[in-house]
Formats: structure tokens, C-alpha cells, sequence
């Protein structure tokens, strides 16, 4: 039982490092967007920031989804596509975080539904960046049990929400929220 909570000490003083180390000037503001989110916390959100640096170097949120490893196999010799599973050419550790991410936000619980440790996270946002995020919050739960509903594996539905879920993210963090919302609305 000591070391049980000699561990759980250790994790709590972890986080609390994490969180210190995101709230940083340098980090915080792009941290505190992403943690609008369901799914990201600290830890999650300043290891993309950290990772990617700049996310405008990805001109499109396909290429991000590209970067992460999270776009479908292509064999065409025709003009029939003929789509495979994911490439998982990309970075391991970001996909994987990702679709963890989507496990635990958008595989449980109402569309449209904000919980009270969700609202607390989104305190002292720009109004824009709250909208935009619940709009994908609510997007991706109903995508999540629609692809669930229709018979998808799961583990297929969650990869398919984390690459959408990949280009929220890349919107968020590069300004093109007026764009996507229009579009995926």
C-alpha cells in the first residue's frame, strides 16, 4: 500500500511540475487554446507545442493529419481509390497521445454536453476559441458514436475521429477557426 502512494505522489508532483513548466509565458496562451478541448490537458498539450513549433508550416490540416501519421493508405493504379489502413509514416508518439485523447473526450458522453471541469479549463479564453472548440467537441462525439452505431470497429472510429479531431487542432492553433467551423457546420 506505501507504494501505491509513494507512486501516486510522485505522479501528483509530475503534474504539478507539467503544469508549471506549460503555464510559462512562452507556452501558456497556446496551451490554454488547445486545453478547450476535450481530451488535452497540460501534459498532452504542451508536448504538441513543443513537437510540432510552428504549426503554420503545415499548409493544410491534411498535411498535419500526414505529419502524424493518421491519413489512409493509397493504392490507385485507376481512378477508383482504393484506401488502406492509416500510414503511420508519422510521429508515433502524437498519434498515439491523439487517439488516446479521443478515447477519453469523445467516446463518452452528449454531444453538446460541457462538464463542470471542461468549463473550468475554458475560463479566461477568447469567446472565439471556447466556440470553435465546442463546436469540434460536439462534431467528434457524434461522429464517434455515428461511426460506433453504423457498426465500425472502434479502434477504426476513434483513428477516424482522431484525424479529424488533427485537423481542429491544426486550426486552432494556426487561426483558421472561421474556416473550418463553415465548412464542417
Amino acid at each position: 500500500m506505501t507504494t501505491l502512494l509513494t507512486l501516486q505522489q510522485k505522479l501528483e508532483d509530475l503534474d504539478v511540475r507539467i503544469k508549471s513548466f506549460a503555464m510559462q509565458k512562452k507556452y501558456a496562451a497556446n496551451v490554454n487554446k488547445l486545453r478547450c478541448f476535450l481530451g488535452i490537458e497540460y501534459g498532452f498539450a504542451l508536448r504538441l507545442i513543443v513537437t510540432i513549433g510552428d504549426f503554420k508550416r503545415f499548409p493544410t490540416a491534411g498535411h498535419f493529419a500526414s505529419f502524424l501519421g493518421l491519413t489512409p493508405t493509397e493504392h490507385s493504379s485507376n481512378e477508383d481509390g482504393n484506401y488502406g489502413s492509416i500510414s503511420k509514416a508519422g510521429n508515433i508518439v502524437l498519434r498515439k497521445k491523439l487517439i488516446e485523447a479521443v478515447w477519453s473526450g469523445f467516446s463518452r458522453g452528449r454531444p453538446g454536453y460541457k462538464s463542470r471541469a471542461l468549463r473550468k479549463r475554458q475560463e479566461g479564453c477568447c469567446a472565439s476559441d471556447i466556440h470553435y472548440a465546442d463546436k469540434a467537441n460536439r462534431r467528434l462525439r457524434v461522429r464517434f458514436r455515428d461511426k460506433i452505431m453504423k457498426g465500425k470497429n472502434s479502434n477504426v472510429a476513434a483513428t477516424a475521429v482522431a484525424r479529424e479531431f488533427s485537423g481542429f487542432i491544426w486550426g486552432m492553433m494556426t487561426g483558421h477557426t472561421a474556416d473550418v467551423i463553415r465548412k464542417k457546420a
